[in-house]
């Protein structure tokens, strides 16, 4: 399953395409186009503009999720599920939100982890999340990060003169970018430690996690690293460009310690990379 994600412009509120978010507003998620999940998926703002989403809660049989009455009742202003139900709260109101802005979901969650860490903590934690999707037995979870952040370095750091509003915007992005990432992940790992502890404190064997981060930052030859740090975020990459990607990936995975590490617990082996032709032709992303 694919969940694409986007942000509430409004408040910077993480917008899941779920059956879960479009019940909020009353809205049928079926008969939403991928395509329109998408473009508001990389609705970069300043470059494309918002997909906007009519908001038709109260329209609708739904009931409001349990999660948030119960957080909204006992408020607890150090639960990440409090403030998560308070900013969710803001959908069953139309006359406060009658329409839903959103653009790119790099802007409140880069990596995608805060939305799933939001619906562990609503949920009670990843015990009672498990259960709840049907997956109680679960003994091994694993989360592969997949961070394609770029570095690359502006040529007007080696000039004395002012640069424009559009480098140092550009530039702005990248230093919170990448900075939030980094915090994502911490913060996951914190998480982790706190479900394991919460696990041993009940007596049950905890479930086994494996924090798998695959970014540039990883490779430590220096000018390969540079290459893939600076090729541009764009709608179309040369054909060569994508095959190294693609195959870089795959190196950086098989050679991360937490998925070697996984792929032994469960008893596989890890198969060699494949070579990759060089080639100068243009595709898609």
């Amino acid at each position: 399953m694919v969940i694409p994600l986007a942000t509430d412009a409004n408040d910077g509120l993480t917008f899941t395409f779920t059956p879960d978010q479009f019940a909020l507003i009353c809205s049928d998620f079926k008969q939403f186009p991928l395509s329109r999940a998408v473009a508001a998926s990389a609705a970069f703002p300043g470059i494309f503009s918002p997909i906007i989403l009519r908001n038709y809660a109260g329209q609708c049989d739904t009931k409001v999720p349990s999660w948030i009455t119960e957080a909204l009742e006992k408020p607890d202003l150090t639960s990440r599920a409090y403030y998560h139900a308070l900013r969710t709260n803001t959908y069953l109101d139309p006359k406060i939100k009658p329409y839903i802005h959103l653009v790119d979901g790099g802007v409140a969650d880069n990596l995608g982890l805060r939305a799933s860490m939001d619906f562990i903590a609503a949920s009670g934690g990843m015990r009672d999340y498990l259960s709840e999707v049907g997956f109680d037995k679960t003994r091994r979870v694993a989360f592969i990060i997949v961070d394609a952040a770029t570095q690359e370095e502006p040529r007007w750091r080696l000039l004395d003169e002012i640069p424009g509003l559009g480098a140092i915007l550009g530039a702005s992005s990248s230093i919170m970018i990448n900075k939030y990432n980094f915090e994502t992940i911490d913060l996951l790992r914190r998480y982790v430690q706190d479900w394991t502890d919460d696990d041993v404190a009940a007596g049950k064997k905890p479930i086994s996690f494996y924090i798998i981060h695959v970014t540039f930052n990883a490779l430590t030859d220096k000018k390969e690293r540079e290459y893939f740090q600076n090729i541009s975020t764009t709608l179309y990459l040369r054909e060569n460009q994508v095959d190294k990607l693609r195959s870089i990936a795959e190196r950086l995975l098989y050679t991360s310690g937490p998925f070697q590490k996984m792929v032994r617990d469960l008893g596989g082996k890890i198969p060699e990379p494949k070579p990759v032709d060089d080639k100068t032709s243009t595709s898609k992303k």
